[in-house]
Parts: structure tokens; C-alpha cells; sequence
């Protein structure tokens, strides 16, 4: 995913993240470069990289990392394994440094 920051073109959305809805303030959001008023958090920011690269993987290990690390993400959301209190936490710190 490409990102750049706002060239002033268009009119910013102001009213939060467009993938998620959250509000976040305007320096906290990143802009699409193409789209400057579609505006995304960093949390989001990052899925739509994670999801990006999934895309364009080819047969390597690396994307065989990729795939399994996010088939497993898959699996722990739709358990819902990451909202118990005591691997919750934890699981939502690790995932911040897996590919």
C-alpha cells in the first residue's frame, strides 16, 4: 500500500477512519495518496498492508509466513479468542510485530 500525505487538493475527511469509523484526530490519520480524502488510522493502516501484501505474495517462504500468520489471525478473531481477559492482552501486543 502506498501512502502519501495530503497535497491540499481535496477537501480531508475529518470525521475518522474509513475502514474502521473510529474518530481519531486529523494528524493521527494517514492519507491516501490517489484519495486525499479518504483518510485511514494507523491500526487500519496496517490491515490494509497485511491484506496488500497477501495479494501480491508469491510462492516464496516469506508469503508462506504470510499466509499462515494470517490464517491464524483469521482463526483467533473469529473465536473471538483475542477478547478473553488472560491471552486477550497479550495476543493484541504480539500481533503488532507479526508480519
Amino acid at each position: 500500500m502506498s501512502a502519501a500525505p495530503d497535497t491540499g487538493d481535496a477537501q480531508p475527511h475529518t470525521g475518522g477512519c474509513w475502514c474502521c469509523g473510529q474518530p481519531y484526530p486529523p494528524d493521527r490519520m494517514v492519507h491516501l495518496g490517489a484519495h486525499p480524502e479518504v483518510t485511514v488510522c494507523a491500526d487500519c493502516a496496517r490491515f490494509l498492508d497485511r491484506r496488500a501484501a497477501l495479494l501480491g505474495a508469491r510462492a516464496t517462504p516469506v508469503a508462506l509466513i504470510r499466509r499462515t500468520t494470517q490464517t491464524i489471525r483469521d482463526q483467533v478473531l473469529s473465536r473471538q479468542i483475542h477478547e478473553r481477559r488472560v491471552i486477550g492482552p497479550f495476543l493484541r501486543w504480539l500481533d503488532k510485530f507479526l508480519p
